[in-house]
């Protein structure tokens, strides 16, 4: 049975219905579920509900400041780090991860099980961050929304690329650059194209143009 990974930071669940109803899908579509949220009110550390485990941390509260969220970002991403670890130890690999907003924070996970594990990640997208912060404090320092919105686009990078792999018409038509995020990925691949060779000029001593032909380069 494929195991399926929820994160979600903003509510406890089964009392987020939104996710709570997603695991209830998922757990009838034949999926075995794992869920790592913040506790509500005397909520215990771990239990199964339905058939689906539920992991839980204690939740930090912020206070309402700036420094106060990016504390509890920290935090929370810190928190549910540990509990994935615990998770994956205790039952084994993840097929995916879905991964809720807000907020964005939880895509280096996704990576480092993508690279353990080959875990497809999903991206669940329930608020607008950068948005959020200017509703909360209006007139307030640009830095933290810049940030956000950095988070944001890194968090969309993956899905950009693939739906742009799959179609441009229609990844045009939902408002991608598809023109400056190709640049970017061509130049990406250049830069670490040109890493590899630096790399393996320092591995060998020597570089002869012969070394490496067409095809190995296309490999």
């Amino acid at each position: 049975m494929s195991r399926v990974l929820i994160i979600v930071q903003n509510l406890p669940v089964p009392f987020d219905r939104r996710v709570w109803l997603e695991s209830q899908a998922l757990r009838g579509a034949g999926y075995q579920v794992t869920v790592i949220c913040p506790k509500g009110d005397g909520d215990p550390a771990h239990e199964v509900i339905d058939g689906i485990e539920i992991y839980k941390y204690r939740p930090y509260a912020p206070g309402g400041s700036k420094a106060g969220f990016i504390l509890e970002y920290v935090y929370s991403f810190l928190a549910t780090a540990r509990l994935v670890r615990k998770a994956r130890r205790a039952g084994g690999r993840f097929a995916v991860m879905q991964a809720c907003n807000p907020p964005d924070i939880f895509w280096p996970i996704g990576l480092a099980l993508r690279a353990r594990d080959r875990t497809r990640f999903v991206f669940d997208h329930h608020d607008l961050c950068p948005e959020l912060y200017e509703s909360r404090f209006p007139g307030g320092p640009r830095l933290p929304y810049r940030g956000l919105r950095a988070l944001e686009r890194r968090t969309y990078l993956g899905v950009v690329l693939k739906s742009i792999k799959h179609d441009e018409i229609a990844s045009s038509a939902c408002g991608i650059a598809v023109f400056r995020m190709k640049l970017f990925a061509f130049s990406l691949s250049a830069v670490l194209a040109g890493l590899s060779g630096a790399l393996y000029a320092a591995y060998a001593h020597y570089l002869t143009p012969d070394l490496v032909v067409t095809a190995e380069s296309f490999q």
